[in-house]
């Protein structure tokens, strides 16, 4: 929409900062590593403390290491994957139940 020269008003919303830790700093670049809620943008917390520091503050590279459970070190490149690597339902959604419904209902839903 920006990008198109619309003006766009981002709705402000609560996020949690669980934690947040300065890596590296050399002006007019800072590395910060956050460990934040979900739905959190990071983009917005570098304009939010860009602004309060009478900044442009921007995000040049962003990494995400870990979403909810589920953390990079379970990451594998494409060619190095083994079926050993497979994760299973459970891993990937705790707290999920397994639902196994009727024929007549699975060949509603596949319609």
């Amino acid at each position: 929409m920006v990008r198109a020269g619309q003006e766009v008003q981002i709705p402000k919303r609560e996020v949690e900062i669980f934690s947040a830790r300065i890596v590296s700093f050399s002006f007019p670049e800072v590395t910060i590593e956050m460990e934040v809620s979900v739905g959190t943008y990071i983009r917005s917390i570098a304009r939010d403390i860009g602004e309060r520091l009478g900044l442009a503050g921007y995000v040049t590279m962003l990494h995400r290491n870990k979403i909810e459970h589920l953390d990079e070190i379970l990451a594998r490149k494409i060619e190095d994957i083994t079926p050993e690597d497979r994760l299973s339902y459970e891993s990937i959604f705790p707290g999920f139940d397994i639902i196994s419904p009727e024929a007549e209902i699975l060949e509603k839903l596949y319609n």
